[in-house]
């Protein structure tokens, strides 16, 4: 079977399903689903099957079925846009919670026996850089889904991509795999930013702003990493404020009100009026969460309009630098015990300054960052927490002084050994607080007839 992921207007859904002989497709300009909650009922309560059930629930078992999956999406800073990566990050189902290794790095292990064949058609104004990155993202999801990367290609604009008018070389599909292996081994970072770091004398007291983007309600890891950086920049007299990205509605709203939380993310205009601005979020399917790419083309909209008169429509062409807009860094942390997976993520981040002319300060990407709140106890400067609060600490040390931090990768001080098992224990733990034995945790799940598709297949 062949699955059509997109987030196309229905005309251009429709004739790109046609040419390139789609079963199903799923998708659209704008689309009414939930974001993942990273709750992680998909391998600890129902597994295989999301525990949200609203036309993605079973985006496991239809992968399950899947030979080749096409992804057709906008070119959003070097990434997939907020529509197609809502799909994708709601496909961790398809995999199981169990880890094993890959290539010497960590990875979860398959539940289904089926291997998907991967195009990535992507479409919008293209720059090197975000070209660069795209390869190294559908590189890393080929790995992460036990897949085969079939194509990367780039166009224009969606009439380009409808009529196969793909661009030509340096943006070829064979450059793909020498792209990625590079990102993935931790050998690249990003680039240096396209607007120069303020002096720092120019800034007077400085404030920041750090954005905690987990969609958990508490915050989860990206929480108390949010703070622990607070506190470090607040001992180098930085004045800290803290919001909250959670949005988990992509347009409208979905079922009980409880599945669409308030936003409590500040204004946009708040957002870029201060000197520092961090975000601090999980690594979801290689990537950014849905939620907080949809919130950065928010915050792209935003300096738009600061501009431009009357707005403008997005480009790749940076605004004028301004001394008054923020210098941008990053915290991510993972799950997998090698921080080099989070690379990518930070690079877009990096993308996304380049494209709307702010100074990116880099940051720092965290292995195993799973574990860390189990760890609150533990002094932050001690055992295995000592390796991510020196990251952190060097990050506020750059933070407070206006400078550039470059990329720091790190994980806790804790064999990669025990790290595994432990978290093997804590999948086996959870599954059997719900009633679920091992074996159970491997269900197969190939049911997907809930899921809300167009096709011959459906």
């Amino acid at each position: 079977m062949r699955l059509l992921i997109h987030d196309l207007s229905e005309t251009d859904a429709h004739a790109l399903a046609g040419r390139i002989g789609a079963d199903v497709t799923l998708g659209g300009e704008e689309v009414d689903w939930l974001g993942c909650q990273g709750c992680f009922g998909c391998w600890t309560k129902t597994p295989g099957r999301c525990v949200m059930r609203d036309g993605i629930g079973d985006m496991g078992a239809l992968l399950a079925s899947v030979d080749d999956l096409v992804i057709a999406s906008r070119l959003s800073y070097g990434g997939f846009s907020a529509v197609t990566k809502r799909a994708l990050d709601r496909s961790i189902p398809y995999l199981s919670p169990f880890f094993h290794t890959v290539s010497g790095e960590m990875h979860h292990q398959r539940r289904h026996a089926n291997r998907i064949s991967l195009h990535a058609l992507f479409h919008g104004p293209l720059t090197d850089e975000a070209a660069d990155i795209a390869r190294g993202i559908v590189q890393a999801n080929a790995v992460n889904l036990a897949a085969d990367v079939a194509e990367v290609r780039f166009a224009t604009d969606t009439t380009a991509l409808v009529s196969e008018d793909y661009l030509e070389p340096p943006f070829a599909t064979e450059k793909t795999g020498d792209a990625a292996e590079k990102a993935i081994a931790g050998g690249r970072v990003p680039s240096d930013p396209s607007v120069p770091m303020p002096a720092s004398d120019d800034r007077g007291d400085r404030k920041a702003l750090l954005l905690g983007c987990s969609p958990k309600a508490q915050g989860g890891a990206s929480g108390f990493l949010a703070e622990q950086l607070a506190g470090l920049l607040g001992e180098r007299g930085v004045v800290t404020s803290q919001g909250q990205v959670r949005r988990m509605s992509l347009a409208g709203s979905h079922g009980p009100a409880r599945h669409v939380p308030a936003d409590i993310v500040p204004d946009p205009a708040e957002v870029l009026s201060a000197d520092m601005l961090a975000f601090v979020f999980p690594l979801y399917v290689d990537g950014l969460p849905s939620h907080l790419i949809a919130y950065l083309d928010e915050l792209t909209d935003a300096l738009r309009d600061a501009t431009t008169s009357g707005g403008a429509e997005r480009s790749k062409t940076p605004a004028d630098a301004s001394p008054t807009r923020p210098i941008v860094y990053g915290v991510v942390n993972l799950g997998f015990y090698e921080s080099c997976q989070g690379s990518l993520a930070l690079r877009v981040l990096g993308e996304w300054c380049a494209e709307n002319g702010l100074a990116w300060g880099g940051g720092v990407s965290i292995g195993a960052g799973g574990m860390l709140q189990g760890l609150a106890d533990v002094p932050a400067d001690k055992g295995p927490r000592a390796p991510v609060t020196a990251a952190l600490s060097s990050l506020a040390q750059d933070m407070s002084a206006g400078t550039s931090h470059g990329v720091s990768l790190v994980k806790p001080g804790i064999p990669r050994l025990a790290y595994q098992e432990a978290a093997h224990l804590g999948w086996r733990m959870q599954g059997r607080s719900n009633g679920l034995s091992r074996h159970k945790l491997d269900a197969t799940p190939t049911d997907w007839s809930s899921v809300d598709v167009e096709g011959k297949t459906a």
